[in-house]
């Protein structure tokens, strides 16, 4: 079971723990095929009550060890997703180079294809749009910049449903409805759940099934939202 935890997960463990229970089962079986006396021999006398307590106990050992050992590769995945996406920014790349960078590690940790990532300045008032898209064959990732009409902003730059969310649709096809909602606070406590409907003119200029998304604030200077959209 540790090692089990160890090299794979929460799912894997559980399924060996209950490899292990259908080897006791079968040993039972084996026991019971043979005379009083060679049971005695063998393994004793059988408890039915032992038997039970045996496979309760390596059940919860193999929860416990495979929750926590996919806590474990969950977090070495995130620092190691992290240290990945910092050594990417360099300075002598340039602004443009760097996002590029940053924006198409993340959306291989993601797997998402598509970045979208509105802007406003808030000294200005003026909003800008950086897209990030992968190419499905290669791994490049095309960057563009535009500035967003006064008209559209209500597209882009509307009110999150929380600092950090996430909004899934169960049916394949496209169209403006509702969509089940997962939403944290900035403190990172869960909000409660409740059904939540996309702006309509952003929905009918992306095509996607799920959108993950995190508000941004670079102090008084910059705010805005990064949407990984999935299909």
């Amino acid at each position: 079971l540790l090692a089990a935890a160890y090299r794979w997960g929460f799912q894997e463990t559980l399924a060996t723990s209950a490899a292990a229970i259908l080897l006791f089962f079968f040993q039972v079986i084996l026991v019971g095929s043979v005379s009083p006396t060679m049971q005695s021999i063998l393994v004793g006398r059988f408890e039915l009550n032992s038997f039970i307590m045996r496979g309760i106990y390596l059940l919860i050992t193999g929860y416990l060890l495979g929750y926590l050992g996919e806590e474990e590769k969950q977090l070495r995945a995130e620092m190691t997703g992290i240290a990945r996406i910092i050594s990417k920014v360099q300075a002598e790349i340039g602004l443009r180079g760097a996002l590029r960078a940053v924006l198409g590690e993340i959306l291989q940790v993601f797997g998402s294809r598509h970045a979208v990532l509105p802007l406003e300045e808030l000294a200005t008032g003026k909003a800008y749009l950086w897209e990030a898209r992968q190419d499905p064959i290669s791994p490049e990732v095309t960057l563009t910049l535009t500035e967003i009409p006064s008209a559209q902003r209500s597209t882009y730059l509307f009110t999150p449903p929380g600092h950090a969310w996430h909004a899934f649709r169960e049916t394949q096809e496209r169209g403006v409805g509702v969509l089940d909602l997962y939403s944290v606070a900035e403190q990172g406590n869960k909000l409660p759940d409740a059904p939540w409907v996309p702006p309509r003119a952003f929905e009918a200029l992306y095509d996607f099934r799920s959108v993950l998304a995190v508000s941004i604030n670079f102090g008084n200077e910059w705010s805005g939202q990064l949407f990984l959209l999935g299909r």
